[in-house]
């Protein structure tokens, strides 16, 4: 019976870790989508405004009944605005992204501080550039290895993306577009506790036994 018990207790004990670790980990992925064509929606913007001013002119501002005809200057600026959203849409890139932890980060970083050296008989002037440098390439080089992929509307896709890409988009993208790329990154890759949180969420699944 011992021989028996001690056999058990070794098949429960003995697994191997790198296999298990290889069939069990999963980061944390998501997919946002910016937009290149903020022109147009500055263009939407001033349509709207143009839009309220003629109502106001034309004193069809009020409430209308179903019996009531159907207006021209709302139809003409339902048609615009519509042909301008679609205009936007046809601009969209869905990126595709993935969680970039510490280690990872971490060997991102000494590669940048390798790319990027100061030197030791630098000016102030020329540090602060460096070193601002660094931290512009530090975030192009930790964003470029958490996009997977980057999608087109019309379905084409860039699967080996590389720091240029993210370098191209930072240069094209309108401020609050890019943005959203940082802040994709930020709820990926430091989401402290997600997994504490997630098993103790308070569901019979996740309580602790």
């Amino acid at each position: 019976m011992a021989d028996i018990a001690e056999q058990v207790e070794q098949a429960v004990e003995s697994f191997d870790l790198e296999e298990f670790i290889t069939a069990n980990t999963a980061v944390p992925t998501d997919t946002v989508t910016v937009y290149t064509d903020t022109q147009t929606a500055y263009e939407i913007e001033a349509l709207k405004r143009e839009h309220e001013e003629a109502v106001q002119r034309s004193g069809k501002g009020g409430p209308k009944g179903i019996a009531d005809e159907a207006d021209p200057i709302l139809e003409e600026y339902e048609d615009r605005v519509e042909a301008l959203q679609e205009k936007i849409k046809s601009s969209a890139l869905t990126l595709h992204m993935r969680a970039v932890n510490e280690a990872e980060r971490k060997v991102l970083v000494k590669k940048v501080f390798k790319d990027i050296k100061i030197a030791k008989n630098a000016s102030e002037e020329e540090r602060g550039e460096k070193e601002i440098q660094r931290e512009d390439e530090t975030f192009i080089a930790w964003y470029s290895a958490s996009v997977t992929k980057i999608v087109r509307p019309d379905g084409a896709v860039v699967s080996d993306v590389k720091p240029e890409h993210l370098r191209a988009l930072k240069t094209a993208l309108y401020d609050s577009e890019w943005i959203k790329i940082a802040q994709k990154f930020e709820s990926l890759s430091f989401a402290a506790h997600l997994v504490d949180k997630a098993v103790d969420a308070g569901f019979r699944s996740g309580a602790a036994s």
